[in-house]
């Protein structure tokens, strides 16, 4: 929407400050103009004037609209106190109480929905003439206030209600239990029932004929109540009991038969016992059929139940004889395999050799042959999934090994060598080593004895990992054996990285000598020449 422009005067027509009648109204003349100055003509406008009380910001004290056009100037003029009212009173404004302020909104789309603000400025001067009407001229009448009215120093206050907002009127509309207008309220459809009538309140002078015949009833039927036949009345039918009904006190019918409807069976009741599924779709149950449920069928002894292609019926039994092949051992009508053993939740083959795709172990115990990478050998740990891999990769059949599907490093095909995983795209928040030389002047070089898996007492040489954690504890590792129990270890590899680190801080210290040497024998030298 385009920014609005405008220039504006009013007038106040002259107000005597005599006993005469004050026009109610202040004249009001402006010009709108586009954000180019040109003037909006021939434009079907809305304008609000508020009047505020104090200051610009201050409390609404009136509010009113008015819709019009300008003219070819994009000229308008208005009298403020005449449009539609939107909040307050235009004659109970006591323009003597305080200071006034007039703001202006005009909507140029001509919806009085989008307002905009034109600009707010001081009441000054001529306005105030409509106090004079309200203050006289010092011979003007004595007021007395009536009930809901105060007046204080000349000041007439409204104590009663000063909200118009919630006054009903004879237009107002009605809601709840009835609709329309106030002065013609309507009963809703369906809103009278027992809770809304008291007993005895309802004659019958009360309730319309609605057409009804003699001895007709009121009646429902399906979409309101109307006239209708009386069925059990002197006019009705007359009823006898018949099988399982009996009719006592008059009118009052009684079942004499089931009146239990919870051990009825019905469509969606559920079955028991040799079946299962409701009674429209009934289902046996699974091994609940054994010889005393099977009819004979017309069998004779040694017959079997044969397929014949359309049914199963009694047949001959053919008696087919079955040899054991590779790895089946037949025992009486017992077949078992000869190869692999099952003791409780074990299965395990003391026989021979396994392979695991090929038919040639080739006289290993467990020959795994796999084709694409990552078909080799997985262990998984079933507490939390992770797993390790085995496999031969490349044209050097380089053994790889995987952690959790990342590679972690391989040994050689060549000659044997472990090569670790160090690319740099598997690394973050990479940073120089500290100085490690005082550090590693601290290790203890040990020689020892491992406790288990040493019948000799074959002497070892390395570090202790407690005095390891103590100095370098990212080369100290936690593992747990098979027993819960933790144990520490040493990545002895990484003293590499470590002794390379240490090398380079002792041949700095070693050029730094180097350099002082040669500042010492250059000034030796010099003594030497004098």
């Amino acid at each position: 929407m385009k920014n609005l422009l405008f220039s504006f005067v009013f007038v106040i027509f002259s107000i005597s400050i005599s006993q005469a009648q004050a026009p109610q109204g202040i004249n009001y003349q402006g010009v709108l103009r586009d954000d180019t100055g040109q003037p909006l003509d021939g434009q079907n406008v809305f304008i609000k004037f508020i009047i505020l009380k104090n200051s610009a910001t201050g409390d609404i004290v009136y509010s009113e609209t008015h819709a019009g056009f300008t003219d070819q100037f994009g000229l308008f003029n208005k009298r403020i106190g005449e449009g539609q009212v939107a909040f307050g009173s235009f004659s109970g404004i006591d323009w003597g109480s305080a200071p006034h302020f007039l703001r202006v909104e005009v909507d140029p789309s001509g919806t009085g929905s989008n307002y905009q603000l034109l600009g707010t400025q001081q009441m000054v001067s001529v306005p105030y003439a409509l106090y004079a009407e309200k203050s006289g001229s010092g011979g003007g009448q004595t007021l007395t206030q009536g009930a809901g009215i105060s007046i204080s120093n000349n000041v007439i206050t409204n104590t009663g209600d000063l909200d118009p907002t919630d006054d009903l009127t004879n237009a107002s509309f009605a809601g709840g239990d009835l609709t329309g207008t106030f002065n013609n309220l309507q009963i809703v459809n369906n809103a009278v029932g027992s809770d809304e009538i008291a007993n005895g309140s309802i004659q019958a002078a009360d309730i319309s004929s609605m057409g009804a015949s003699s001895g007709q009833v009121l009646k429902y039927n399906g979409t309101a109540w109307a006239p209708g036949t009386d069925l059990t009345g002197g006019g009705g039918s007359n009823y006898i009991p018949g099988t399982g009904i009996d009719i006592v006190n008059g009118n009052t019918i009684v079942n004499l038969g089931d009146i239990n409807a919870d051990d009825d069976i019905t469509t969606s009741s559920s079955a028991g016992g040799d079946l299962s599924g409701t009674f429209s779709n009934l289902q046996l149950k699974s091994n609940v059929v054994g010889s005393s449920e099977l009819a004979s069928m017309g069998a004779s002894s040694g017959q079997v139940l044969k397929y014949n292609g359309s049914s199963w019926a009694p047949g001959t039994d053919n008696g087919t004889s079955y040899s054991q092949g590779n790895g089946i051992t037949i025992s009486g009508n017992t077949i078992s395999s000869s190869t692999f053993q099952k003791s409780g939740s074990n299965v395990y083959y003391t026989g021979g050799d396994v392979g695991i795709g090929t038919s040639n172990p080739n006289g290993y115990k467990v020959k795994i042959r796999h084709g694409d990478q990552g078909t080799g050998l997985n262990i998984e740990n079933s507490a939390n999934s992770n797993d390790w891999e085995l496999w031969s990769v490349g044209f050097n059949t380089n053994l790889a090994l995987i952690g959790n599907g990342n590679p972690k490093g391989y040994f050689s095909g060549i000659d044997g060598i472990y090569y670790l995983s160090s690319d740099k795209r598997f690394k973050k928040e990479i940073e120089p080593i500290e100085p490690v030389l005082s550090s590693v002047m601290e290790l203890k070089p040990s020689e020892y004895k491992m406790r288990y898996g040493n019948p000799e007492n074959t002497k070892s040489i390395g570090f202790i990992a407690q005095e390891i954690q103590e100095i370098f504890p990212s080369l100290v590792g936690n593992q747990q054996d098979k027993n819960g129990e933790n144990y520490l270890s040493v990545n002895y590899t990484g003293f590499t990285v470590i002794a390379l680190k240490a090398i380079q801080e002792q041949q700095a210290i070693i050029e730094e000598l180097r350099t002082k040497v040669k500042e010492l024998e250059g000034k030796i030298e010099a003594i030497s020449n004098k």
